[in-house]
């Protein structure tokens, strides 16, 4: 049942007081500081988590569209990341503020509110605004210790509301206003390769779900957006298209297979899973890996009814691994 604005205000406001008024509080911060140590390594690891998020929050078949945008507001920078996936409901604020201790569900791969949490890393003020939710974090709330601040909501009243939010009614928009010390040439160099038009295709090939993926550049009006079609007569084909300038044209077409480890006759050896967890920094949770797989993209050119594997530029594109069999793609 869809969620009203006043019980949305009053799980803020009941979450808040609960945090002020007991010892849960430390408990928060210690894990909260050691799961963004732990967990995450590159700068900005925000970008892929709010991705992975939009992904995560719809079932599976539902596509999804999620947009970066860029801009100077004032006398600062900002940051809005836009989706179309599901709405906001009570469980989501409380997995923000890190209460929720179950995870998302079997085949998604976001855990109790972590990734939200690495935006810590550019920004003292984060605002969300979903159909009728609407609340913030603020620093200057809760000055100390460092990073208190991201354990209590504050509801936001529908006056203050920012012009800039522009996106649909019914997406969910996360408004980030930088901090000084964020380095905006490194950010906008990590968004442009975002939408590279030779990376970004692979998150459109394993992440399932979504459908399309924009990056707007307010600071040099530069856009790009990218968004997969399925063949209408071959399920696991996909063809990349992108719009940059106002010009469409197509980066390729690719098989795409989700290959069950589980359903191998030659498990993968522990040995090579282990060294492959070590290069890529992953850790396990009990429970992982039983129903792991392989995604598998081909690039591929079609001539009428004939399909070639490419040779050039034609590299097997791989994600390994991807939450949970067959409810995951990437």
């Amino acid at each position: 049942m869809k969620q009203t604005r006043e019980e949305f205000r009053q799980c803020i406001d009941e979450l808040r007081q609960e945090f002020e008024q007991t010892s849960k509080i430390s408990y928060l911060i210690s894990n909260f500081i050691g799961h963004i140590a732990e967990n995450y390594s590159t700068k900005f690891p925000f970008i892929l988590e709010f991705i992975q998020n939009a992904v995560d929050s719809v079932p599976k078949g539902q596509k999804v569209q999620v947009r970066f945008c860029l801009r100077q507001e004032s006398a600062q920078y900002l940051l809005t990341i836009a989706n179309n996936g599901s709405p906001f409901s009570v469980t989501d604020i409380e997995r923000l503020c890190g209460i929720t201790k179950e995870r998302k569900g079997p085949d998604k791969i976001g855990y109790k509110g972590i990734g939200f949490k690495s935006i810590a890393h550019i920004t003292d003020h984060p605002q969300i605004y979903s159909n009728d939710c609407q609340f913030e974090f603020n620093r200057s709330y809760h000055p100390a210790p460092e990073n208190f601040f991201f354990f209590f909501p504050h509801w936001i009243e529908t006056p203050q509301i920012p012009a800039f939010i522009d996106a649909p009614s019914d997406w969910v928009t996360f408004a980030l206003p930088l901090r000084d010390d964020v380095n905006i040439e490194e950010l906008t160099q990590e968004l442009n390769r975002l939408a590279d038009e030779k990376a970004s295709p692979a998150l459109l090939l394993f992440l399932e779900n979504l459908e399309e993926l924009e990056v707007v550049n307010l600071l040099n009006d530069e856009s790009l957006r990218i968004y997969k079609q399925s063949d209408d007569h071959e399920a696991l084909v996909s063809s990349i298209k992108a719009i940059k300038g106002g010009k469409e044209r197509t980066l390729g077409s690719w098989i795409v297979t989700h290959y069950p480890l589980s359903l191998s006759s030659k498990p993968i050896p522990p040995e090579a899973l282990l060294e492959y967890e070590n290069k890529r920094g992953l850790k396990k949770r009990d429970g992982d890996g039983k129903n792991t797989a392989i995604s598998l993209a081909f690039r591929i050119e079609r001539a009428g009814e004939t399909v070639r594997f490419v040779k050039k530029d034609g590299a097997i594109c791989a994600f390994f691994p991807v939450g949970a069999g067959e409810n995951s793609s990437g």
